[in-house]
């Protein structure tokens, strides 16, 4: 999806001259790896657990990123084997950023991934709540379209800080589906 909502399926991985893989650059010089960028739109890939874990460890040590202000890596909700390959192949991490959305259910699942975290020494700089809320563009008025409050429990709950929040806005599936991204597209917006 990450190629897609950048703008760079039409860019492909390659080996660099040292054997290790040049990620794609897309807007604002953001160096991108992902299997979007290997194959066909639409290709199936079903990895299990060892070729899950070789991807993830050539995808994260194996790649010439160059010097970085940050790594992102984009996981799947909670504790799985990703989460604590990426933890392992990066042991110098600086920190973790929790995202959860306002209901109790998604909490649940950003509070344990916060425990492995801690369980393994790695600090939570931050929990963003995601779907908080919505802002009329045209009044400006917020509403709770959800629960509320999920991220500040959340913050009490570990001990991890909330640094935003961000409201659902319409025009964000259009900024993916255009391959533009979104604070680019809608600088004005409240998200």
């Amino acid at each position: 999806s990450v190629p897609v909502m950048l703008g760079v399926t039409d860019k492909k991985l390659v080996l660099g001259e040292n054997g290790a893989i040049d990620p794609v650059v897309g807007p604002e010089g953001i160096k991108i790896i992902s299997m979007g960028n290997l194959g066909k739109q639409g290709d199936i890939v079903t990895w299990y657990s060892d070729t899950r874990r070789g991807a993830t460890e050539e995808f994260i040590t194996h790649v010439n990123y160059g010097e970085c202000d940050f790594l992102i890596v984009d996981l799947p909700p909670g504790t799985s084997a990703d989460t604590v390959n990426s933890m392992l192949f990066i042991p110098d991490m600086t920190g973790v950023v929790f995202i959860t959305v306002p209901s109790e259910v998604s909490q649940g699942v950003a509070s344990r991934a916060a425990n492995l975290c801690q369980t393994a020494k790695v600090q939570g700089l931050g929990i963003i709540e995601n779907m908080s809320g919505y802002v009329c563009r045209s009044c400006h008025h917020r509403s709770e379209l959800y629960s509320s409050g999920g991220g500040d429990k959340l913050s009490r709950d570990t001990g991890v800080p909330l640094i935003g929040r961000l409201p659902v806005d319409g025009y964000i599936g259009r900024a993916c589906d255009e391959g533009n991204p979104f604070v680019r597209a809608y600088p004005e917006s409240p998200g």
